[in-house]
């Protein structure tokens, strides 16, 4: 019976898989947009904004470590629900940000939010307890 379930669980996460894959993809044309309106909106030299992509994939290293820790501690389900909103929050903050430092620190909002959804999201599709 309990076999069943199991089976059942994983059909229902594997029909809900690509709903939320879709809804949380990888902004698809986000990065392009994103430099158009930094350089031409906000005026921000071309430069400059390759500088803080650039701090993008600096904190992409030391939030490896953090991001699993916060896995352990929230569970998969709700470390995956906190990544979809921080990367609410780094488009938030790049849209109304004036300064360059507020664009490094939306860049580590971002690094850290990819960190935790791409370790907790391959597992996704196995879990079976509803509470995690």
């Amino acid at each position: 019976m309990e076999e069943t379930s199991k089976v059942q669980m994983r059909k229902r996460n594997m029909k809900l898989f690509p709903a939320y894959k879709t809804l949380s993809w990888d902004y698809i044309f986000f990065y392009t947009i994103n430099f158009l309106f930094l350089t031409q909106v906000k005026n921000i030299n071309p430069a400059d904004v390759v500088i803080i992509d650039s701090f993008y994939y600096l904190f992409t290293v030391f939030s490896q470590i953090p991001a699993t820790f916060i896995i352990e501690f929230l569970g998969r389900k709700n470390s995956i629900i906190l990544g979809n909103i921080l990367s609410c929050m780094y488009m938030v903050v790049v849209i109304f940000s004036n300064h360059l430092f507020n664009l490094i620190i939306a860049e580590m909002i971002c690094a850290i939010s990819f960190a935790i959804k791409e370790s907790a999201e391959p597992s996704l599709l196995n879990e079976i307890n509803t509470t995690n």
